[in-house]
């Protein structure tokens, strides 16, 4: 006789890079996804939660803790989905766990259509859990990326003015109030010092 046990899940896959909770038909699809993934050398844990009330948490944690990163996958719409709820426990429990954000792939939020063609079109599949698992592996934090675009912080020197740009204003350091003319006739060079002052004082 073959019996489930109420509130415990079952590791159908050991892996060491990405943790993978599936039910229903999509731990099938989960395992094949893995099968595939290992040829390209990444590691996929795949987990059966096999009943959701009861959820066995503590294993999902366990299997998130090796691995630092976690999918949900199944077949039903993602908004208020079972997803939501295994993702709002982990970070509930185990932020500290994660490496990147928490994946889900689900179905669309629309009904099941009968037909098989159309039903394929809103069930995910192979092609689409295994994007999602490459997804956190190639996550990088916003962090990481303006760290790395960050703009130089030397400030610009300022322009020689020569002296009729010290004679059209009176706010330039060294400038005479005598025959001061209108501003369209400052110099270009003084012009764009002023103008890039913000910028570079914001770069410090």
């Amino acid at each position: 006789r073959y019996t489930v046990q109420f509130g415990r899940c079952t590791v159908r896959r050991a892996g060491s890079d990405v943790t993978v909770v599936a039910t229903g038909v999509m731990v099938d699809r989960a395992l094949q996804a893995a099968s595939e993934l290992q040829r390209e050398g990444v590691s996929v844990e795949v987990i059966d939660p096999r009943t959701l009330v009861p959820l066995d948490i503590e294993t999902i944690l366990e299997s998130v803790g090796r691995t630092g990163r976690l999918v949900v996958a199944h077949e039903a719409p993602m908004q208020c989905g079972f997803a939501a709820e295994v993702s709002a426990r982990v970070v509930e429990r185990g932020f500290d766990l994660l490496r990147s954000p928490i994946r889900r792939v689900c179905g669309r939020d629309l009904p099941v259509p009968f037909s098989p063609v159309l039903e394929a079109a809103v069930i995910p599949g192979v092609p689409q859990i295994s994007a999602g698992v490459r997804a956190p592996l190639g996550y990088r934090s916003y962090t990481a990326v303006q760290t790395r675009v960050a703009p130089p912080t030397t400030p610009l020197p300022p322009p020689q003015l020569t002296v009729a740009d010290r004679h059209n204003r009176e706010d330039v350091p060294g400038a005479s109030s005598v025959g001061a003319r209108a501003p369209s006739t400052f110099g270009a060079a003084s012009w764009k010092w002023l103008l890039l002052q913000p910028l570079t004082a914001g770069a410090r």
